[in-house]
């Protein structure tokens, strides 16, 4: 055993080099694990890029990924080297530009009611006090909106019977669509609330409207529609928003089969005002007082609408 001790010692003396320089060379030879936070780790860890989300609907803003909607800052905010907006527009020549800040909620009180004899009271009102007031935020407006009823080609006066669905089928064949309830109002009543398009006293004289009292049957019987009335003009130049027949626009966030309302009323003695409404027919109604007109969007730097406001106005007597 002790002649063979020195044998065994220098084998194993020559086994633990060798071992020592295969495994410098095999250390030598690997890739070394990066360090934490590296290029490598990043690449590796980093997720793929996720798809841009769908374009939230027209008047609408989005809300932040995984967070909810935060309160909206209702006043533009300015566009840095952004240029001043142009005084005319890519509007067709058959619509206006309608431009501007709209109140969601305005108080108008009426001074003088009117109401005819048999008829409810408190509905027609002869005259508002001056000025509206507006109780509410604003939020700017832009879009184009057609000067008049839609006609049919060949014809002279506006269209009648017409169901919520075909107009929404008419605009959107001439490459618009319908107006939605908060624009049509804006473009009636302009920056200044007027309770009529053309100011705070009712006048029949001016629009095509209090031609005739209902005839106890619901509808009126009498077809007494007329040609645009350049007397009938809201602020933004927009004709006959008031009398003439009803205006079928969409109620934003409706769902079918309840997304029409209709504006402004008829030639018929009713409220025939800018905030009036009637929201009871479906999408497929259609009357003999019932037309409509188109809207077209406007793109520009300046924020889109909330579609999210009272769609009423408060009226009240006036104080004793």
């Amino acid at each position: 055993m002790n002649r063979r001790s020195p044998i065994a010692a220098s084998l194993l003396l020559l086994l633990s080099a060798a071992a020592v320089l295969l495994g410098a060379r095999v250390h030598s030879g690997a890739p070394r694990a990066p360090a934490l936070g590296s290029p490598a780790i990043l690449a590796r860890t980093t997720p793929d890029p996720v798809p841009a989300p769908d374009l939230p609907a027209p008047g609408v803003p989005a809300a932040p990924t995984g967070s909810a909607a935060p309160e909206q800052d209702l006043e533009p905010a300015p566009v840095a080297g952004a240029s001043p907006l142009p005084a005319n527009t890519a509007c067709p020549q058959e619509m206006a530009q309608v431009e501007g800040s709209h109140c969601f909620y305005w108080e108008q009180v009426c001074a003088r009611w009117d109401d005819p004899d048999g008829q409810p009271a408190k509905r027609v009102c002869g005259e508002f006090q001056q000025p509206s007031v507006c109780k509410s935020a604003r939020h700017p407006m832009r879009f184009c909106m057609d000067r008049d009823e839609y006609i049919a080609p060949g014809e002279t006066v506006p269209a009648k019977a017409v169901s919520w669905t075909q107009a929404d089928m008419v605009c959107a064949s001439q490459g618009k669509r319908l107006c939605t309830s908060l624009e049509w109002e804006f473009a009636c009543e302009g920056e200044e609330g007027l309770p009529y398009p053309y100011g705070y006293t009712r006048s029949s004289a001016l629009c095509n409207q209090d031609r005739l009292l209902r005839d106890g049957k619901y509808k009126a019987s009498a077809d007494l529609r007329e040609p645009p009335h350049a007397t009938c003009a809201s602020p933004f130049g927009v004709r006959d928003m008031v009398g003439n027949v009803d205006e079928w626009v969409r109620m934003p966030g409706a769902k079918a089969p309840r997304r029409s309302e209709l504006r402004g009323g008829w030639w018929m003695t009713g409220r025939n005002r800018c905030r009036a409404n009637t929201s009871h027919h479906d999408e497929k109604y259609a009357g003999p007082q019932t037309g409509f007109r188109c809207c077209k969007d406007l793109a520009t730097p300046t924020a889109k609408a909330v579609e999210s406001a009272p769609r009423t106005a408060r009226i009240d007597p006036p104080a004793e």
